[in-house]
């Protein structure tokens, strides 16, 4: 045999131990991959989780801290079993609460789980740990409802309807942390509540006791609203919000009238109907009032309000 065909079928045998080697480490590092790449996957997964738990957990401060827990947890691991198509695992978490002062709520979510790995166990890695956090901070609210009596609410027997919904809408903020007032409206607008906290008993009780009555007159109960949010007292964390309850387009508005000094009627314009309208109003200064003007029912147009002074 040549010394030529010697040293080539040398190089036959080094070429198989070099491809041994190559297949090794690209299989090593091809696994590695595969079990870094599910650890990423399980990883973004629990901390949408721990997001979603501390998000749910924000929005029920008023079930208490114990109850808060229980739903940040049942949150989040819902979450995480639904996305990663096994409902036995939800992840583990830690839940923390902390008030730093004005009211406000801070829930800290720390969640855990484990990754099994495939590829890596054989070089002795059983599975990698995973641990995210999640925070969400809950400000105080002070809000208040603007209600609307107006009387088609109860001809289209709707206003049991806005009753349940206004008590139902108070039991999901909380009364050591949120302010709430209630102002109602129709042809002119009342503030039957002051901003205050503890608010859900004494609200409820407020909204059940309603009635409906005339007109819509919704930009009064807006601008009462917005009155009882500037003499309130500040709370440099609450976020100021008004909600307004409304079955349809304003029938009824607030203005300054002319006014015939020598009474207290004042003058109002015909929409329909019939004519002669009349409305009440309180004296504001000479020769003129501040009143409401509404359209009565069976087409007619009247004033109400309060009486002058």
């Amino acid at each position: 045999m040549s010394q030529l065909a010697k040293d080539r079928k040398g190089e036959r045998g080094v070429v198989l131990v070099l491809f041994v080697l190559a297949s090794i480490v690209v299989f090593a590092v091809t696994g590695l991959c595969v079990d870094l790449g599910m650890a990423y996957v399980r990883r973004s997964t629990l901390a949408k989780a721990a997001d979603a738990g501390a998000l749910a957990g924000a929005r029920h401060t008023h079930k208490g801290d114990q109850g808060l827990k229980q739903i940040v947890r049942k949150v989040a691991q819902a979450n995480y079993g639904i996305a990663m198509e096994d409902e036995t695992e939800g992840g583990n978490y830690k839940v923390k609460i902390i008030r730093p002062g004005d009211d406000v709520v801070r829930i800290e979510v720390l969640g855990d789980t484990v990754s099994p790995t495939f590829f890596t166990k054989m070089l002795g890695r059983e599975d990698v740990t995973i641990k995210v956090a999640s925070e969400a901070t809950r400000f105080p609210l002070d809000m208040s409802l603007v209600l609307d009596l107006s009387y088609s609410l109860q001809r289209n027997n709707a206003f049991d309807d806005m009753q349940d919904a206004a008590s139902g809408f108070l039991q999901n903020f909380d009364d050591n942390t949120d302010q709430f007032g209630i102002v109602t409206y129709s042809t002119w607008a009342e503030e039957v509540m002051s901003l205050r906290k503890n608010f859900t008993s004494t609200g409820t009780s407020i909204i059940d006791g309603l009635a409906a009555i005339s007109d819509t007159n919704i930009s009064e109960g807006l601008r009462l609203a917005k009155a009882q949010h500037d003499s309130a007292l500040p709370r440099t964390a609450a976020l100021k919000v008004v909600v307004l309850f409304t079955d349809g387009r304003p029938t009824a508005f607030a203005d300054n009238f002319w006014m015939d000094g020598a009474t207290d009627t004042c003058a109002a314009e015909e929409t329909s109907g019939t004519s002669g309208a009349v409305g009440f109003a309180r004296i504001v200064g000479s020769g003129s009032a501040t009143g409401y003007l509404g359209s009565a029912p069976g087409g007619t147009t009247s004033g109400s309000g309060i009486d002058s002074d």
